[in-house]
């Protein structure tokens, strides 16, 4: 394997999948049935945009100022996202993960997360990739703390589905949330809502036409849900699966609107302040997050 800015690149098949994996930021570069593409492809000789593919710990979305109290101290994080003022998207986005195991149709990538001011808790991290030629792709990460003291986590992955190099106006979301949040000037969540208060209601399928999406949900089904992304033109479409209780939808403005977006998360945007959906990992204790992708039949 050769690297490139985007490590190496690990190519999966099975049936009529094929993915291919980026071992920077543990990253899903590419996925296709058929010979068409289910996501936004990531290029490996370039940076990374908008976060494509990413796996996104120990925590996702935003940290409101990149301050946070943990156990009666309080906590600096770096501000990378200027725009909103946050620490955004955790810390092993832009860092090699390392292959732990591989064969034709399955991957496995790990990362030591090592303390330092802001995070001072070591985790040992495992991001799976499976292709199924039936199941399509599933995606476990598995997030253990290794060090003496509870830690705080959160975890997501952020997949840009793309059908038929249509924009995201032509697609069909539906999406079984019956909540979304409020977010200030910062996308610093407020408060949870109805979703249709806030014109996000995409429990009955609706084409996303102009809707201006970047949206934190929650108030899922107990148990498994799937969000459903389709192009009636095309006839193509793609389903998520998980039994995350959060997720994100951004209908991708900052790339010209030409994928979505749809990231499940274990925890809401700030949740290292608000404690919303916030994990506590004890010393040795682990946690598993996973999600499936597919191509509608």
């Amino acid at each position: 394997m050769s690297r490139s800015i985007s490590g190496h690149a690990i190519t999966l098949d099975a049936g009529n999948y094929s993915a291919t994996i980026l071992t920077v930021g543990a990253a899903l570069g590419s996925l296709t049935y058929n010979g068409y593409d289910l996501i936004l492809p990531s290029p490996v000789d370039k940076l990374s945009d908008a976060y494509l593919g990413k796996t996104l710990v120990p925590w996702p979305n935003r940290i409101a100022g990149g301050r946070y109290s943990w156990d009666g101290r309080t906590h600096h994080l770096p501000v990378n996202d200027i725009s909103t003022n946050a620490a955004l998207h955790g810390l092993a986005c832009w860092d090699e993960w390392q292959v732990a195991d591989t064969s034709t149709n399955e991957v496995t990538l790990t990362i030591f997360v090592a303390p330092r001011p802001g995070y001072e808790w070591p985790l040992e991290c495992t991001a799976s990739f499976r292709l199924d030629p039936k199941e399509g792709l599933r995606v476990t990460i598995e997030s253990v703390n290794i060090g003496t003291e509870p830690a705080p986590y959160g975890v997501a992955s952020h997949p840009y589905i793309c059908l038929a190099g249509e924009p995201a106006d032509n697609y069909v979301l539906t999406l079984p949330a019956e909540l979304t949040y409020t977010m200030d000037e910062n996308q610093t969540p407020i408060a949870t809502v109805p979703a249709g208060e806030r014109d996000a209601d995409f429990r009955s399928a609706r084409r996303i036409a102009g809707s201006v999406l970047d949206h934190a949900f929650t108030g899922l089904p107990d148990g498994e849900w799937t969000i459903t992304v389709s192009e009636p033109e095309s006839g193509r479409g793609v389903e998520l699966i998980s039994d995350a209780r959060y997720a994100q939808v951004y209908s991708a403005d900052g790339i010209g609107r030409i994928a979505l977006a749809v990231e499940p998360m274990s925890c809401a945007p700030n949740a290292f302040n608000s404690g919303d959906g916030l994990v506590t990992l004890a010393p040795g204790e682990g946690h598993h997050f996973e999600y499936t992708l597919r191509a509608l039949s």
